[in-house]
């Protein structure tokens, strides 16, 4: 074995030495805390998909449509994390044994993402965003805590790399590579609802990929283009429109594919004395969004109106008093400002997945206490630069490298798009999840770029 060998070796060695270390530690920390916030939802609904599952299985239909309409819930969420989950949980239906499950899911996923890196970037890139990857504690969270965003930002990493391969290659992306497309895509606005604005760079790239490598005169080599990207928007359509149908007949509005976005502007804008008119306390108590979908589904229960039309009135009711009322004004200042203290990093999210809900006022346990005072300072140092350098590489790449350049758009076009999603949720901590694979992945890249060239500045200087 030649020097060179027994260097790639160890190398190779260390690294896979470390990931099991550290998904060890990660897994010994956070498979076992108690459910908390949207988990609860998730792992509820993976128990009524199993029962959708064993009532397929003995052919009793008439019983599903109820078990669906419990499944809708308030239509906060799309369940299809739960739906992934619910046949792999005859195996395990424990909280532990979900999350392991869905750990797995990740991990497959992200060894897909490696090895798509390795393909398009090269083998330097590769390590540095698994290493980036390893020190991120946030990145490592969302492999384990049940929420669709960390499957749905993988998803969307994969698409991003298949798209990159297709538009650097001479022929043209095929139907069925559309088609196959077009699920993924499907697959991961399923799993997280607000991705779905970035289905138009997507159906963009396809026409642009498949017209510029179509040879004819105007309009013909348009129309194959034009015809991907239709069939790209019909399989997306396709596999959303079941579930708006369902949410759209439960609350009797056109609802595409949750509830939230009217609930979250009456809960955010309402003033106190609007609170108190409508839920009989100048502050909701518990969960916001509960006593607000609560309230109207019980008026419209009551009433003649529909629980869409409702919520919607008092919506336009307060977007109306927005720039008149002052202390309205006061309260979305407020907002705002919350807004970009979690926008400071994701510290705080990753400290409540190791506290259990009714927890949150005792101390941590010593485990935990050293676990924290660990991964703490990786995310204040790790955050801002990641996030400053993330969103400022598509451009850095566009000026080191002239290789795919039409792949370098798509990929900045679809970061800074997933980037823009993060303002329908107030920028909630826990949404941050969606950008970190693609600014770990956008970062590596530059990185691998930069020392490359680096590397071949000092021969040519010694040569």
């Amino acid at each position: 074995m030649s020097r060179g060998q027994f260097r790639n070796w160890a190398l190779i060695t260390a690294i896979g030495l470390v990931t099991v270390v550290v998904y060890g530690l990660y897994l010994s920390m956070y498979l076992s805390p108690p459910l908390t916030g949207d988990e609860v939802y998730y792992y509820r609904q993976v128990g009524r998909f199993r029962t959708i599952i064993l009532l397929l299985l003995q052919w009793d239909l008439a019983a599903i449509p109820d078990v669906f309409h419990q499944i809708i819930e308030n239509g906060w969420f799309i369940p299809l994390t739960s739906a992934l989950l619910a046949p792999a949980s005859f195996f395990g239906s424990e909280p532990e044994a979900v999350r392991l499950i869905y750990f797995t899911i990740n991990l497959i996923l992200h060894g897909l993402i490696l090895e798509l890196m390795r393909r398009n970037f090269g083998l330097l890139a590769m390590i540095l965003f698994h290493a980036i990857s390893l020190l991120f504690p946030p990145y490592m969270v969302f492999m384990v805590s049940l929420f669709g965003e960390g499957l749905a930002s993988r998803l969307l990493l994969v698409i991003a790399l298949w798209l990159y391969m297709i538009l650097g290659r001479e022929r043209a992306v095929s139907v069925r590579e559309t088609f196959f497309l077009g699920c993924l895509l499907a697959l991961t606005v399923l799993l997280r609802h607000n991705l779905l604005l970035v289905c138009p760079v997507v159906a963009l790239a396809v026409l642009f990929d498949t017209s510029r490598k179509t040879e004819g005169p105007f309009p013909a080599w348009l129309q194959p283009g034009v015809l991907r990207a239709s069939l790209l928007t019909v399989v997306v359509c396709g596999a959303l429109l079941p579930w708006s149908l369902s949410l759209s007949k439960k609350f009797d509005g056109p609802y595409l594919t949750v509830t939230t976005h009217q609930i979250a502007d009456v809960w955010r804008n309402a003033t106190p004395a609007f609170t108190q008119e409508r839920l009989g306390t100048e502050q909701p108590q518990g969960n916001p969004f509960w006593q607000w979908s609560t309230y109207y589904r019980d008026l419209a229960r009551s009433t003649d109106r529909s629980y869409y039309e409702l919520v919607e009135a008092d919506r336009e009711r307060l977007q109306a008093i927005l720039s008149t009322d002052l202390e309205h004004q006061e309260r979305l200042a407020r907002n705002r400002k919350i807004a970009r203290e979690r926008a400071r990093g994701p510290s705080e999210f990753v400290l409540r997945r190791l506290m259990g809900p009714v927890k949150d006022a005792e101390p941590l346990s010593m485990r935990a206490q050293k676990f924290y005072a660990f991964v703490d300072p990786l995310n204040r140092w790790l955050w801002k630069p990641l996030l400053v350098l993330g969103l400022l590489a598509p451009l850095l790449l566009f000026g080191l490298s002239r290789k795919n350049r039409p792949g370098q758009l798509v990929i900045g076009a679809l970061l800074y798009v997933n980037a823009g999603t993060l303002f329908l949720h107030a920028a909630h901590t826990r949404h941050f999840a969606l950008l970190y694979p693609m600014l770990i992945f956008v970062v590596s890249v530059a990185a691998a770029m930069l020392l490359q060239r680096g590397q071949r500045g000092r021969q040519l200087v010694s040569g």
